[in-house]
């Protein structure tokens, strides 16, 4: 079962607003994603609430945006999460997808400039797979015991394979 304190960050603000973006948010506008892409259910939580997301592509979207905080042009998501479709299937394939998510989970993805996508500036997104890599490095600055006990909580989460039934190149 996944632990995940989802409003943890709201103890980081000493401001009312932050910015994010060269744009000020109310903290209280700011939704806490979670994706967790391992094992046999990976999922999507929100606010701490998990979403049942059983749609790969919705996920591997999800994970390869997470991945890329700043965004990426629209273009290469549709040709990497459709590698085998030409630009105009994969754009069509990369908007349907798009919408399921946003129906699905409420997430919504914001158009930057040249072409670019990137979650909303109004989400805080994180992954289990990230957090296992930060968690891993810092288990490697201590030694004997410590060391050990840290890689075992670094390794809690990792519930199985990354996004097990995709296909993708990652």
């Amino acid at each position: 079962m996944l632990h995940h304190d989802a409003h943890k960050w709201r103890g980081l603000i000493t401001d009312p607003s932050i910015t994010v973006r060269s744009r000020t948010i109310d903290p209280k506008d700011v939704t806490s994603v979670l994706i967790q892409p391992f094992g046999e259910a990976p999922d999507i939580h929100v606010n701490g609430r998990p979403l049942g997301i059983r749609r790969l592509k919705m996920l591997e979207l999800a994970s390869f945006l997470a991945a890329r905080p700043a965004g990426v042009a629209r273009d290469d998501i549709g040709m990497h999460l459709f590698p085998d479709s030409d630009r105009n299937h994969a754009s069509n394939h990369f908007r349907q997808v798009v919408h399921q998510l946003r129906k699905t989970t409420g997430l919504i993805l914001q158009r930057k400039p040249t072409s670019y996508v990137a979650w909303s500036d109004t989400l805080v997104i994180e992954t289990l797979d990230q957090q296992f890599e930060q968690a891993y490095r810092q288990a490697r600055t201590v030694t004997g015991e410590v060391r050990l006990q840290r890689m075992q909580e670094a390794l809690q989460p990792v519930v199985g394979p990354y996004l097990q039934n995709s296909e993708l190149e990652w």
